[in-house]
């Protein structure tokens, strides 16, 4: 019971920092929620058990500009439980790790033993792809995009990552 309270003041600040941050441009004060929240219901007392949560409290650090907490939020969205054997959890993180820090290295660390342990799913093919496109590999993202084709054949991001491939093809070849 003590738990799901705390979830429902973690929700409140959370619709707070929407507000001020998305309706009222006011980051400052959206930060300062953010800050308060963190302050009066820190994770280490009862800890958040959905990583979801932690990358979506991540993403609102790093958008109103607080890179440490959003890093600290990362660090600790696989930890405690969190759904940790969820490759698309795993998928979703390394995402989070690539867009909002760039950190192919930390992400490939992720996903990486996924691939070892044999459980590729589209997210997992799909993060991979968006890596290997960013760091120019032309011969891995070409591999991981024929999986992803393979898993998800007609969705719209295998056709974006298709065509990106294809663009970074005709730059290497000029």
């Amino acid at each position: 019971n003590v738990r799901r309270l705390l979830q429902n003041y973690r929700s409140g600040f959370l619709q707070l920092v929407y507000y001020y941050g998305q309706r009222q441009h006011d980051t400052k004060k959206a930060l300062k929620i953010l800050h308060f929240m963190d302050e009066h219901l820190p994770d280490k007392v009862i800890p958040n058990t959905y990583p979801q949560l932690y990358l979506q409290i991540a993403s609102l650090y790093a958008q109103y500009g607080d890179s440490t907490m959003a890093r600290n939020y990362m660090e600790h969205a696989l930890e405690n439980g969190r759904d940790t054997g969820d490759p698309m959890i795993k998928a979703r993180v390394a995402g989070y790790w690539t867009d909002l820090f760039g950190n192919t290295q930390q992400a490939l660390s992720i996903l990486t033993p996924l691939v070892e342990s044999g459980q590729t799913n589209a997210y997992v093919s799909y993060e991979l792809s968006r890596i290997y496109l960013m760091q120019k590999d032309i011969a891995q993202a070409d591999h991981w995009i024929g999986e992803l084709a393979k898993q998800a054949p007609n969705a719209q991001e295998t056709r974006q990552l298709q065509l990106q491939l294809r663009a970074l093809q005709a730059d290497t070849t000029r």
